[in-house]
């Protein structure tokens, strides 16, 4: 029903002349001027603006659509109009770690992570309230320098993730392991040990020096799990996989054409 409406209005308009197609007249045009350089300059303020926090939901919109193309043009395409939306952003509400972390984001989609370092960094000097994106600016770029290996940097930003929000468990858990990623693995253990069980500390920490590659600081933190709870059944199983002989490849038995 609302479509015939629609119709039905624009059938009318066309009727009694409401949309004239015809060049104005000299006298129209004295009635409607041109606006001046100097007001496109400077524009109406009774203009309704785009909210920052709109702006910013868009640019996040496009990067979501651009992880999801294969199509490269098209990845390029939204990439670029997901920095727009930022860039709007910021000329809405100037210095906002939201937004600047958004740039970063996008530019390590686009390859470049040099240029995602150093959007990153001014990120996290730039948070500095308690507001959660500064918060979440932070985290986003300790986990991107985390990434890259820049294990000092990742540190830094969880740390002033954790400051301005402290209450969030997310953050505390990427700490401690950004922590033992640097192999500061006591120090991992001892943050781990003030937000969980020492048990399950010892148990975290001996995940990540095995995914560094430690096998005797990791065989050394799982048995102080099961010393702290013996029913400890993640860490029997992580032990059980280390105490098991490695496979060797096989030799192929096949001979060549040429043997």
């Amino acid at each position: 029903m609302r479509a015939f409406l629609f119709v039905g209005l624009f059938v009318a308009c066309c009727s009694t002349g409401c949309l004239k197609t015809e060049p104005m007249t000299a006298e129209e045009l004295s009635k409607h001027p041109r606006p001046s350089q100097d007001q496109f300059a400077r524009p109406d303020t009774q203009v309704k603006q785009p909210r920052p926090e709109t702006c910013l939901e868009a640019g996040k919109m496009y990067e979501t659509l651009a992880k999801s193309t294969p199509e490269v043009a098209q990845q390029r395409d939204f990439t670029w109009r997901a920095k727009q939306a930022y860039q709007q952003a910021l000329r809405l509400k100037p210095n906002w770690p939201a937004a600047i972390a958004g740039l970063g984001r996008v530019e390590e989609i686009e390859g470049n992570p040099r240029a995602a370092a150093e959007q990153f960094q001014l990120a996290v000097q730039l948070a500095n309230s308690k507001e959660p994106g500064d918060a979440a600016a932070c985290h986003e770029a300790g986990l991107f320098f985390g990434r890259v290996k820049q294990f000092d940097a990742s540190i830094a930003a969880m740390t002033k993730a954790l400051q301005l929000d402290s209450s969030n468990r997310t953050y505390a858990m990427n700490y401690g392991f950004a922590l033992a990623r640097a192999n500061r693995f006591d120090e991992g253990y001892l943050h781990f040990s003030k937000i969980m069980s020492p048990s399950e500390a010892a148990f975290q920490i001996a995940l990540m020096t095995q995914h560094v590659g430690d096998v005797e600081r990791t065989r050394q933190y799982a048995s102080f799990a099961l010393q702290q709870n013996p029913t400890h059944a993640q860490a029997q199983q992580l032990l059980a996989r280390l105490d098991q002989p490695a496979v060797q490849p096989t030799q192929s038995t096949e001979q060549t054409p040429n043997q």
